[in-house]
Order: structure tokens, then C-alpha cells, then sequence
């Protein structure tokens, strides 16, 4: 599972509407103005199915992210996800640690790890994130993120004798990719008010759910 996150080059920003005087002396402000939205952060799991969103309109903080999380695993439950992909993850965990005298319930059964596409920018001295936070750990604390891979030859049959490897067991860039999909709407999204915003974004990700689902052609 993972958690979308718009801050690269095709963050979907929502743009205050610039306000055109008009040639008489009094003002007007257009009832489709929609004041800036931070970004819109959803919950994407692996296959590509969008299962939660929101916005954020103060930033894209720990503090949010959380918040937002916590709100989700309210809703959902049980069938909140084990493993939540997201660039931040191990700021988002510092900040819950540091700030909060107990954990939020989602980090009972949950745990955050970092993308591997953002893992490769994160220092390599920081500990905490490779030791709580990285999406391939290797010591057997999450057996379930890698599996055992071994390069096969012609026929599809293994080689004997070739080096074990392992490799990712689930696909932690499904949120960028659509992303690419919401942002093509982005000019659009920003002439609508709220309410037709919430709407529009709605509707998107209905059919990007169903059509992931196989409900759509």
C-alpha cells in the first residue's frame, strides 16, 4: 500500500484564480474562485486502486500525514494496509515519536516505509530511516516486502548454481503513476470551486478504482 505524494515535478497544485478589475470602480470576486490547496494527497495500494484522499491546505507536514493516516484507520479499520509506501516515512515516524506520548492506532499493525524510487535520496548515514523505514530490509523483521529471486534462463527454468537475490514483492511507485493521470486535469481542477473540485476528483478515482477492479472497459 501506499501513500501519493505530489511534491515532484508533477505536483497537482490548486492556484488561487487572479482577479481581473473591472472597468468600474467596484470590485468583483468570482463565485468559482477556489483559494490555493496545498496538494491532495491519496492513499494508493499496490495495484493502482485509489483507496483514500484528501487535501492538505497548510503544507504537506509530518503532522498531516499523520493525521490524515489516523483518520483512514478510523474508517477502515482492519482493513487498514500492513505497509504504507511514502517518501516521508521516516520523518513522519520521528515526528509521531517525538511529539506524541503514545502511538496512533495505525502504527499498531501498520508500518511506514520509504519509497524505494525516494529511498536512494535519503542519506545514507541516517540510521533510523534504514533501519525502520526502508522498503527492502533484508534481517527478517518484514519477510513479506522481499521474495527470493533467482535470474532464469531460456524455457523459464532456474539455473543451478546462480547467486540468490531478492526483490521487492510490491510495486511502491503506484502512486506516481497516477499522479501522471490526476495531473492532466490539473488546469481544469484549477478553475473549479470546492465543492465541484471534491467532485471531479471523486469521480476520477471511482473510475480509476473500477477500471483497476476490471468494472470498467
Amino acid at each position: 500500500m501506499q501513500l501519493y505524494s505530489d511534491d515532484d515535478a508533477e505536483e497537482l497544485d490548486v492556484d488561487e484564480i487572479e482577479e481581473k478589475k473591472p472597468p468600474r470602480k467596484a470590485r468583483e470576486t468570482h463565485t468559482w474562485n477556489l483559494r490555493r490547496t496545498s496538494n491532495l494527497q491519496i492513499l494508493v495500494a499496490a495495484c493502482g486502486a485509489p483507496l483514500a484522499w484528501t487535501k492538505f491546505f497548510d503544507g504537506e507536514s509530518a503532522s498531516e500525514v499523520s493525521r490524515f493516516l489516523s483518520s483512514v484507520h478510523d474508517q477502515q479499520g482492519t482493513s487498514f494496509p500492513t505497509y504504507i509506501a511514502y517518501d516521508r516515512a521516516c520523518h513522519v515516524l520521528r515526528h509521531v515519536l517525538s511529539t506524541t506520548p503514545s502511538l496512533p492506532p495505525f502504527l499498531s499493525s501498520t508500518r511506514l516505509v520509504v519509497t524505494a524510487f525516494h529511498k536512494r535520496i535519503h542519506p545514507a548515514a541516517d540510521t533510523f530511516c534504514d533501519e525502520f523505514c526502508t522498503p527492502t530490509p533484508l534481517d527478517g523483521q518484514a519477510q513479506d516486502l522481499v521474495v527470493p529471486f533467482r535470474p532464469a534462463t531460456r524455457g523459464g527454468k532456474f539455473r543451478r548454481g546462480s547467486s540468490r537475490t531478492f526483490e521487492r514483492a510490491f510495486n511502491t511507485s503506484a502512486a506516481e503513476q497516477l499522479n501522471s493521470t490526476i495531473a492532466r486535469f490539473g488546469k481544469l481542477l484549477a478553475t473549479l470551486r470546492a465543492d465541484n473540485f471534491d467532485f471531479l476528483v471523486h469521480v476520477l478515482l471511482r473510475y480509476r478504482r473500477d477500471k483497476v477492479e476490471g468494472k470498467t472497459t
